[in-house]
């Protein structure tokens, strides 16, 4: 009797785990390049050197890069599986993108539910011409121990509903973009449909420093395609910890920038978290008004948050100091402001211990 009840037991335990969802690991060196590990991962199958290990190719595949430099000689495979890609370190590992692309995806529909999750780690990405890295219509995007320089926007994540940045160093990239989902440095836009019932970006120990472009630092962003697996309307969730926001220039805004937009009556909310956080001495300077990425929003150099903000924001620890915007266009009359502000545009809203 004990000896039919293990057997069952071991039967019930082989079947789960063999149900669970199954990962390859690929790793990158002179017979498997990045480009053609990629390539391995979207079509599920080894080829040109490429020869994976572990399970069967499934989902969140892995591709480890080793230390040393890849230099690119052309753009790397869009992706189109969920994926982890992990360095030797951002000291170690660095991926020299000489213009071309680097890691980007974008789902069919972004304004539909994605069940693809994505994870980059532990590498230095630099001389990216537009995106370090694209990310539109994921489910779950990790970036952890990362650091972008001397590309165009940094990195940009759009149409997704739970982000984390952790321990990353996105400094000196450049853009001269002048659209009003363009920023020098970071941007999480949330939105789609979300199958977990969250719609949240979390950014922790990361510095966003001496970039430049029409809009540079931080971008966080909330449109009006956030729903639950039932349709209804999402609160979207920011939250900051320990991030450092310095000697950001723009020619429109500049600093932590946050802002709702969009979205039915209901929706029209957002609850944000900053802690031990610094915004120092980034700098606006307008000369002709085409250099403005969105008119309705004022000219600021510092923290803003604008748009329909109606839960409660706690902030604990926060500096924000020697910003300064300087409007010397002769056509350009919006507010020009520098340090804090704030547009609580309904009743109830609140901050508390800033």
């Amino acid at each position: 009797m004990k000896l039919l009840l293990s057997i069952l037991v071991f039967a019930v335990l082989f079947n789960l785990s063999s149900s669970r969802a199954q990962a390859a690991t690929l790793a990158v060196n002179n017979d498997c390049t990045l480009a053609e590990a990629i390539g391995a991962v979207n079509g599920a199958a080894d080829g040109s050197g490429c020869v994976k290990t572990g399970a069967a190719y499934g989902t969140d595949d892995k591709i480890n890069i080793p230390t040393g430099t890849i230099t690119l000689s052309a753009d790397l495979p869009a992706l189109t599986k969920a994926i982890e890609i992990t360095g030797a370190g951002a000291n170690s590992t660095t991926i020299n993108t000489a213009g071309n692309e680097s890691f980007r995806y974008s789902s069919a529909n972004n304004n539909e539910q994605d069940t693809l999750d994505f994870k980059i780690s532990k590498l230095k990405i630099t001389n990216a011409e537009q995106y370090a890295i694209f990310i539109s219509g994921a489910r779950k995007v990790e970036f952890e121990g990362l650091e972008i320089t001397e590309s165009g926007e940094g990195i940009r994540i759009s149409n997704s509903s739970d982000v984390l940045i952790e321990d990353c160093y996105i400094h000196n990239n450049t853009t001269e973009a002048v659209l009003d989902d363009t920023t020098a440095g970071l941007a999480i836009e949330l939105s789609t449909k979300a199958s977990n019932g969250e719609a949240q970006a979390i950014v922790r120990d990361t510095r966003i420093n001496n970039n430049t472009g029409a809009r540079s630092g931080a971008l966080l962003m909330s449109n009006e395609w956030i729903y639950g697996t039932n349709d209804q309307p999402l609160k979207p969730y920011f939250q900051l910890q320990r991030v450092q926001l310095l000697n950001n220039q723009a020619t429109d805004q500049s600093g932590l920038l946050v802002i709702q937009s969009g979205g039915p009556l209901a929706q029209n909310s957002m609850e944000l978290s900053v802690d031990a956080t610094t915004v120092a001495n980034n700098t606006v300077d307008v000369v002709v008004p085409e250099d403005a990425v969105n008119a309705s929003v004022p000219i600021l150099a510092g923290f803003l948050m604008t748009g329909k903000l109606t839960s409660d924001h706690h902030f604990t620890n926060v500096t924000v100091a020697n910003n300064a915007a300087i409007n010397t266009s002769p056509d350009d009359t919006r507010r020009t402001l520098a340090g804090f502000y704030a547009s609580l545009a309904v009743a109830g809203s609140n901050m508390e211990r800033f």
